[in-house]
């Protein structure tokens, strides 16, 4: 398995986990990865590095260490939580809702049993997409606090004079 692979792995086991089975952690692992691949430029300009994907044998060079795996899955998680926002509102205007599928009920009784079934409003399906927005900014600014201090603390200095010159 290459690096992205295995980053995507890691991505979904630490941050959501949820799967039932191999089967399903081994195919949210190979989106994960997918959505990596493709986004290589975006953390390279971000980084200002050259990370590049070999064709063939997909090995990313040079190898991404602990930091840039860092970023990366912040990069990943901020765009998550954006697109579940964006799928959110999406749903809001489908058509599938309760009322055209003729399943307008809430309740039903019979004697001593009922089954209440919960109905999603377009308001609750608004304040879900916006806690997404809330998670995808908390995500984006975590990220630009790595960035910097990646950026910062990796750059070397262009100019020494004064008394840090070696003579």
């Amino acid at each position: 398995m290459n690096q992205l692979g295995t980053l995507g792995y890691t991505i979904w086991d630490t941050e959501f986990g949820d799967h039932t089975g191999a089967s399903d952690r081994a195919s949210n692992a190979v989106l994960i990865s997918g959505y990596l691949e493709a986004n290589l430029g975006q953390l390279n300009i971000l980084l200002n590095k050259d990370y590049g994907l070999a064709t063939g044998t997909d090995v990313v060079s040079p190898v991404l260490k602990y930091e840039e795996n860092a970023i990366f899955t912040q990069i990943y998680l901020k765009d998550f939580y954006q697109k579940q926002a964006r799928n959110t509102l999406r749903n809001i205007t489908s058509t599938t809702s309760a009322a055209s599928t003729g399943m307008n009920w809430t309740e039903l009784r019979e004697g001593d049993s009922y089954i209440k079934r919960d109905i999603v409003s377009a308001g609750t399906k608004t304040e879900t997409s916006r806690l997404f927005q809330v998670a995808s900014k908390d995500a984006a600014d975590v990220l630009r606090q790595m960035i910097y201090s990646y950026n910062m603390y990796g750059s070397i200095p262009t100019q020494v004079a004064g008394k840090d010159a070696i003579l």
